[in-house]
């Protein structure tokens, strides 16, 4: 969808060879960002994704669909 390039650092899963919901991703995820866990952004329409990456710290966000991300992403003034 193009949205890697809207963040500085976007991990897609298969990319880097590792898999939701294991906890592995969500500290490679920190680990790469070098920040506090709290300031790195999880959009996930897996609940269990979603409470994985809560449990790391991470501000994960359950959503469905689309519409549903970019609202949320202008709610959080990223999109214009």
């Amino acid at each position: 969808m193009g949205f890697g390039t809207c963040f500085k650092y976007p991990l897609i899963s298969y990319e880097i060879g590792m898999m939701k919901p294991d906890a592995e991703i969500f500290v490679h995820a920190i680990k790469i960002a070098n920040c506090e866990p709290s300031r790195i952004l999880f959009f996930d329409d897996n609940e269990v994704n979603v409470q994985n990456a809560n449990d790391c710290g991470l501000t994960a966000i359950y959503v469905r669909g689309f519409n549903e991300l970019t609202g949320r992403l202008n709610e959080l003034g990223l999109m214009t």
